[in-house]
């Protein structure tokens, strides 16, 4: 029951928004020989505090039997509460509600409040907050509804953050922060075989197949199943299909980085034109992508004393490089050569550096390899550089390493054993051209056989 019993208390609604509020109260006033029964009615249309019903006369009693509140407004959200004011200070009768358009809520005397939904029916938990789609929740023990909260009944989705929904995506989340928006996943279990983990699945995937898993090991993980991984490791990988990993806009790349988050913690970058190695690392069988392949076969009656360009040995750096040329940066080639029976004297390998990638680059290196003889030979040449310093004053090391079919020496002159092994260093040489190109030539200095090479491989390691 509420009752009004001195002429200092009345009942007040408290709106928060200009709208359409119908209110109507039925009551009867009591003294010791009367029973008068009233109502009182009215339209709050302002956000304010409205006295909606008045405090009785002296020695009466005023007993509330009806409070009917209803939002009328078509559209507009309201929030209502009762109070009773006793000599100007109030008693809140009702949280904070709020009244979607159309809902209404209803005290009855020995009832007590129901709440109303617009269709009319009884809503017997107590009214929805927040606006239409907004998913409930308890509020310091009364509904609320948030517009970061949202259940789209026509498409079937759950916003949460207020972001763009996306077509087929059934969950979208978002959030508006300086920091990192994160979807977190964890297990708590500290089990040898626990893990958390993003698991798609295809049409006709299961627990066990047809899936793609991202996920994150436990402290202790030994799983003897899984045994590419070990505690806190982290991995993707994908059951019953292949697992593709790239970039779909030109020209962005593919980085992979260890030891931090930093630039210089960048290892490798897969680009449009291959595999980028950071300087410093073990990737002795990893090129980066500039290699010359096999050459065709290239065939030349020699002119003594004249210099020749190894056809195919050239190899040019990016005229832009990420990074560039480094300490540890290599370049190796192997060369096939196959001579006539003729020519004498020295027989001599040369590396040449410039940009022309002709004998009209600067031969750094210039080493006989023995002394021919007019017969029929053939050998494989192979040659190293490794860059031990860069910039407009660099310098490298250089091996040669030549090797003959015959047990000794024969048409080329190649000795065998250690002798056979030249190496050396050249300094104070510009190692920061744009589009530098190193590579092989060689000379006869007596006589003209013809020289053959069936084959040039040539490869660069470590150059960003």
């Amino acid at each position: 029951m509420i009752l009004l019993k001195a002429t200092t208390e009345t009942l007040a609604i408290i709106t928060t928004t200009t709208g359409a509020i119908d209110y109507s109260i039925s009551y009867a006033d009591i003294t010791t020989s009367t029973f008068a029964p009233s109502t009182s009615e009215g339209k709050i249309i302002t956000g304010t505090t409205t006295t909606v019903l008045t405090a009785p006369a002296g020695s009466t009693q005023r007993q509330v039997k009806l409070i009917a509140i209803t939002n009328r407004d078509p559209s507009v959200t309201n929030t209502i509460q009762v109070q009773k004011l006793i000599s100007a200070t109030a008693y809140d009768l009702t949280p904070v509600v709020t009244l979607l358009a159309g809902q209404s809520m209803q005290y009855m005397d020995g009832v007590g409040w129901t709440y109303y939904s617009v269709t009319g029916s009884p809503m017997q938990t107590g009214i929805a907050g927040g606006s239409t789609n907004q998913i409930q929740y308890n509020s310091s023990g009364s509904f609320a509804g948030s517009p970061n909260l949202v259940w789209d009944n026509t498409s079937g989705t759950v916003n949460i953050g207020q972001g763009t929904e996306l077509p087929s995506s059934p969950l979208t989340m978002s959030g508006n922060i300086n920091s990192t928006v994160q979807s977190n996943i964890q297990n708590i279990n500290a089990g040898t075989s626990a893990s958390g983990d993003y698991v798609a699945t295809a049409d006709t995937g299961s627990n066990t197949a047809n899936y793609v898993d991202l996920g994150i090991n436990s402290s202790v993980y030994s799983d003897s199943g899984y045994t590419i991984s070990g505690p806190l490791d982290s991995y993707l990988y994908s059951n019953g299909g292949n697992l593709t990993i790239g970039t779909q806009t030109d020209p962005k790349t593919i980085k992979f980085h260890t030891g931090g988050t930093l630039a210089a913690n960048l290892r490798a970058t897969i680009s449009d034109t291959g595999l980028d190695i950071v300087s410093g690392l073990n990737n002795a069988n990893i090129p980066n992508g500039i290699n010359n392949g096999n050459s065709s076969a290239w065939s030349q009656a020699l002119v003594a004393a004249t210099n020749y360009y190894v056809a195919g040995s050239a190899l040019t750096m990016p005229a832009t490089p990420k990074a560039g040329m480094v300490v540890g940066t290599r370049f190796i080639w192997r060369v096939a050569m196959t001579k006539t029976a003729a020519g004498t004297g020295a027989f001599n390998i040369k590396i040449y550096r410039g940009t022309l990638g002709t004998t009209g680059d600067t031969p750094d290196v210039t080493q006989s390899i023995g002394t021919q003889t007019a017969a029929l030979d053939n050998m494989i040449v192979d040659v190293e550089i490794t860059v031990t310093a860069t910039g407009a004053s660099g310098s490298y090391y250089w091996s040669i390493i030549p090797n003959n079919k015959a047990a000794s020496a024969t048409g080329f002159g190649v000795t065998t054993g250690t002798a056979a092994y030249f190496s050396g260093t050249v300094t104070g040489v510009a190692m920061n051209t744009a589009s530098l190109i190193f590579g092989l030539g060689f000379y006869c200095t007596l006589g003209t056989p013809t020289l053959t090479i069936p084959h040039v491989n040539g490869q660069v390691f470590n150059m960003t």
